[in-house]
């Protein structure tokens, strides 16, 4: 009798286990498994709108304080004129067609639209510094990796070439600075590259997390955002990408420029984090982006700190695509 009891003792074990490993193998199986990247058709333009709404507060170290609210618009359209390279390289050609400009302060409201025939642009330093990439047309060349490794064009190259010459070349070093800086590569790509490098390499299943490095540019600083992203669904129409930071870090060298601010600053201390929405279309087509970023940033002026608090939200809408 015992000897029955402990076959079916084990017979049972067996049978228990038989099934939990049915049931592991079945559910590992039953994983759907998608490409998720981004694609640019041949000869497709995207048109997109990015709305860039962001509050500053600036600390001064006697401990006054300024608020500004910046809500700029830019409307540019993105399109590949030939497909890869043999190294897998895409470019694709960004121009910037328009923008719409408001900044808040305690006493006055700025505001300019580069479609508005009555409005001239503004003397406000603030407005001098953002409107650089307005009328521009370049080249972003992508790496398999989906990061953009150059910026380039004929265009591009003749407005950085007429910057440079020492004919035109502007007296104030500062307004020198502002020019050259905002046209290179990391403040243009803060705008105008929605790829940012930032999707899975391998196929990905729901829930899959994944790390990627994302660079902003926020108030003249270029920092090196540490994300973690996850496919959080997917139906007919999109795949849902969400992201949150996991660490930042200023890069090295940095200098920026304040408006109001009669010298160049260094940045020297960053905290912050950003929240990542991207919806985007099986065929790659990236439909609707957010990115949520609060951080403080110090920055030292000779002697001298200032701090400044910011929430920055960037919205890229597709607004249509056209065979061109």
């Amino acid at each position: 009798m015992k000897k029955l009891i402990l076959l079916l003792f084990f017979v049972n074990i067996n049978f228990l286990f038989s099934q939990e490993k049915s049931s592991v193998q079945s559910s590992a199986s039953d994983k759907v498994y998608y490409t998720v990247r981004p694609n640019f058709p041949v000869n497709v333009q995207n048109i997109y709108l990015l709305t860039d709404s962001t509050d500053i507060e600036r600390v001064f170290s006697d401990g006054s304080k300024e608020k500004y609210k910046r809500i700029l618009k830019y409307y540019f359209s993105l399109w590949a004129p030939s497909p890869p390279n043999k190294e897998r390289q895409l470019s694709v050609y960004c121009s910037v067609d328009s923008l719409e400009y408001k900044l808040i302060t305690k006493d006055t409201i700025y505001y300019y639209h580069s479609q508005a025939d009555d409005l001239r642009p503004l003397k406000h330093e603030d407005f001098q510094i953002l409107i650089s990439p307005l009328g521009l047309e370049f080249e972003m060349v992508y790496s398999p990796y989906w990061d953009v490794g150059k910026i380039g064009g004929e265009i591009y190259e003749e407005r950085i070439n007429l910057i440079k010459n020492p004919e035109y070349k502007i007296n104030d070093h500062i307004k020198q600075f502002t020019w050259e800086e905002r046209l290179s590569k990391y403040p243009l790509l803060h705008y105008f590259d929605i790829v940012k490098g930032l999707y899975p390499y391998n196929r990905v299943f729901i829930d899959s997390v994944w790390t990627a490095q994302v660079i902003h540019n926020i108030e003249g600083v270029n920092i090196i955002d540490s994300v973690n992203f996850k496919l959080t669904n997917f139906n007919i129409k999109n795949f849902f990408i969400e992201g949150e930071t996991f660490g930042v870090s200023p890069l090295k060298d940095n200098f920026a420029r304040l408006f109001n601010i009669p010298i160049l600053t260094n940045p020297n201390n960053v905290n912050g984090r950003s929240f990542y929405k991207i919806k985007l279309h099986p065929k790659g087509t990236i439909e609707d982006f957010t990115i949520d970023s609060q951080y403080k940033i110090e920055y030292k002026v000779e002697n001298d700190i200032i701090i400044q608090n910011i929430n920055n939200l960037r919205h890229w809408k597709l607004l249509g695509s056209y065979r061109i």
